[in-house]
């Protein structure tokens, strides 16, 4: 029976470390999707740091559904032309090299 508790224990672990490791991802990707973003709109500066912390709060507030919706709408309103799968492709992108920062440090 220890050995089936020890088991759990163990799954239970790993679940919470790729968890923790997921969200730190997701935080990732938003800053760095937050600073991209705001250069293909054109901002500089204080202003690329103002709008990755908007683009944080939004997928934190709503989820990825936020995030697109926030991008999508932010990029018709500076004249950013980028189609639907064109954004998603550029949240994934930025995703997969989050975790892979993540991954080698």
């Amino acid at each position: 029976m220890k050995a089936f508790k020890d088991r759990a224990m163990a799954f239970s672990n790993q679940f919470g470390h790729e968890q923790s490791l997921e969200f730190k991802a997701k935080m990732r990707r938003n800053k760095k999707i937050g600073r991209r973003a705001a250069r293909l709109m054109g901002r500089t500066g204080a202003d690329v740091l103002s709008y990755a912390d908007e683009v944080l709060s939004a997928n934190i507030a709503g989820g990825q559904g936020s995030l697109f919706a926030k991008l999508k709408a932010d990029f018709h309103t500076h004249g950013v032309e980028m189609s639907d799968r064109q954004i998603q492709k550029f949240i994934d992108e930025t995703m997969s090299e989050a975790y892979g920062e993540l991954m080698v440090s």
